[in-house]
């Protein structure tokens, strides 16, 4: 029986009447510039973008003008019942494992492709803390050369700016989004995987920890929430913070960092939050306590496609260690965990023993150092 076809009609039509609120949204937040993308209408191709907020797909979609495309997306927006039932419905989003064997994902993409549709995907695959590009593993290469279309590369500037990962509250900006390099397969298929994965990762780099920019918050809070993504002081090692305003203070010690508009601290030796994330990835890169390392107050969550999330437990303690996490009677080994990641802007998200996991501790909740702690583990620190 052959399957059903992944590009609707209804999905453009969806597309064609939210693009203009989306531009008319995005005007009324920031400064927004963009270039469409100039390519054939009906060619179908693979765009790529660095990762700056959750807003950036739908600006990369502004760029695409009337032609059929579609996003790859986290696992974790299906699992949201009746919103992910809408979301399939209306725009079909293609499902990725962030972390794992993706065989149906890249198999669904190439489906799509057939169909004569483009395919949007961010091959960080996760947002920025600092302002940098993060990493973009050589599996993209790959992916290029099993599609066989057409390779665009659109450079966002400014978003992080305006909506810091680790940020609760927006800032007034400028937002460029730009077509800044296409690759066809006849180019393409004359450079080497280093060669073509050295200009994906260059086409797409940005660096927004210091750009010369202020945040023109008027709120002046621009630490506010910070301890999302801090854990080690210089002083103490691992802790929590605590922010407030423009400051950011250690619980053990009371070191003091303040930031200003421009994204600068004073009160410690790093310059910027890429110096201080860098310490932070180095401290770890050394640590050798088999001891209970910190621990958190946490809800702890099975995550099932379609159903949505079924909570485990409330309020318990989860501990870490450098081979594992441990919530109360609930032992997760890092050895048998097969992918973790932090989703939205604060959570926990894991697959282990066949089933998938969510851990939320809060809007102040620092995920990011379990998951630190499980790449140094498996290596990928």
């Amino acid at each position: 029986m052959a399957k059903k076809k992944w590009v609707k009609a209804r999905h453009g039509v969806v597309r064609g009447v939210i693009r203009p609120f989306v531009y008319a949204f995005a005007k009324t937040k920031v400064k927004l510039n963009k270039k469409d993308l100039e390519l054939e209408k009906n060619q179908p191709c693979l765009v790529c973008y660095n990762h700056q907020t959750n807003f950036d797909p739908f600006l990369v979609g502004l760029t695409m003008g009337k032609r059929k495309f579609y996003y790859v997306a986290s696992e974790h927006i299906f699992s949201k019942g009746f919103v992910s039932s809408l979301l399939k419905y209306f725009i079909a989003p293609i499902p990725f494992m962030k972390s794992g064997v993706n065989t149906s994902s890249i198999m669904n993409c190439g489906r799509v492709v057939r169909e004569g549709a483009s395919i949007v995907i961010s091959p960080e695959g996760n947002r920025t803390y600092t302002g940098e590009t993060t990493s973009i593993k050589d599996t993209i290469v790959k992916f290029v050369r099993f599609l066989k279309v057409p390779l665009v590369l659109i450079n966002i500037k400014g978003n992080y700016s305006c909506r810091p990962r680790w940020a609760k509250s927006k800032r007034k900006g400028e937002v460029s989004v730009e077509p800044v390099k296409i690759i066809k397969k006849e180019e393409y298929d004359n450079l080497t995987d280093d060669e073509l994965l050295k200009v994906i990762k260059e086409k797409l780099y940005v660096n927004e920890s210091f750009d010369g920019k202020a945040y023109k918050n008027k709120k002046k809070n621009n630490a506010e929430y910070l301890e999302r993504f801090l854990y080690v002081c210089p002083n103490c090692g691992i802790v929590h913070f605590k922010s407030k305003g423009s400051s950011v203070t250690c619980s053990k010690c009371g070191l003091t960092a303040n930031i200003d508009d421009y994204k600068k601290f004073s009160g410690v030796s790093f310059e910027t939050l890429k110096d201080w994330g860098d310490y932070q990835q180095e401290f770890i890169k050394n640590f050798d306590d088999t001891n209970e390392i910190i621990k958190d107050t946490v809800n702890l969550y099975l995550n099932e496609r379609e159903k949505g999330k079924k909570k485990l437990m409330d309020g318990e303690t989860l501990s870490l260690y450098i081979d594992k996490m441990l919530i109360k009677d609930k032992e997760f080994n890092f050895n048998d965990i097969s992918g973790m990641d932090v989703v939205g802007d604060n959570a926990i998200y894991f697959h282990f023993e066949n089933k998938t996991y969510r851990i939320d501790g809060g809007e102040r909740f620092n995920a990011i150092k379990y998951v630190d702690f499980y790449n140094k583990f498996k290596g990928e620190n």
